[in-house]
């Protein structure tokens, strides 16, 4: 993997990141954003059970994501039977495991830690008091689960499209990331309107599905191995008849 690589996509994003989380700690930047939120919509999340937000973007948003996943897994599958495409065996082995990992960090670390939601604060109309993310109370036994957000990990955990894009097609790169990074933002911003989650709760799956999309893509440039290479060029070398 290129130096350059992992400089680009680790290191400064890891910095990067590091500096945003840590002003949103400090700043409090997450209650400034919320109170917001919370005056507009009248001194209350009047927007919690509203039926575009709950059965559309939120359930309906999580099982269309869910199929694709299905889908991407399914066309695996088959590439591991269909010669037609064993070249995509690689590339679709990479965001089956991207996917499923960054599914799977998000909902350990929402069992793991215990951090309220806003709905449930004090602040905002809950019985609750408000703990900084990082602070003795988020190790205590829990008895919430809401951070990371886990929703915004349906459209964040498709990174992998991104790195398969810079292998495969380069030209759509961009494109790949910008449509992954508007489904984070659209399914956690849902979160917000509807008060089941701070911006920086979205922001940890943010970096938590890029860190593994970024950690898994050296399966893109495995090298092949010998005995496969030996047997695809037997394949394609045909005996001479005489």
């Amino acid at each position: 993997m290129p130096n350059h690589f992992m400089r680009n996509h680790l290191v400064i994003p890891l910095i990067v990141f590091s500096v945003i989380a840590t002003c949103f700690e400090w700043q409090q930047w997450d209650l400034a954003i919320a109170k917001t939120l919370y005056g507009w919509e009248g001194g209350q999340w009047a927007l919690k059970d509203n039926w575009w937000l709950t059965s559309v973007f939120h359930t309906g948003a999580r099982n269309a994501m869910s199929v694709l996943a299905l889908l991407v897994l399914a066309t695996w599958l088959l590439s591991t039977a269909l010669a037609s495409l064993k070249g995509w065996r690689r590339p679709l082995s990479y965001l089956v495991i991207s996917l499923l990992l960054s599914v799977i960090i998000v909902a350990l670390g929402k069992r793991l830690t215990n951090v309220e939601c806003p709905w449930s604060l004090s602040l905002f109309g809950g019985d609750r008091p408000y703990f900084p993310i990082f602070s003795v109370h988020m190790f205590m036994p829990s008895t919430s689960e809401c951070f990371p957000a886990g929703h915004a990990s349906a459209g964040y955990a498709w990174f992998g499209v991104y790195f398969v894009c810079v292998k495969h097609a380069p030209r759509w790169r961009w494109w790949g990331l910008a449509c992954v990074i508007a489904l984070g933002v659209l399914f956690g911003g849902v979160q917000q309107l509807r008060g089941a989650h701070f911006v920086s709760h979205d922001l940890w799956t943010m970096a938590i599905c890029w860190w593994v999309a970024v950690i898994c893509s050296p399966i893109l440039n495995r090298p092949i191995q010998p005995s496969t290479l030996n047997s695809s060029k037997g394949m394609q070398r045909e005996p001479r008849t005489c």
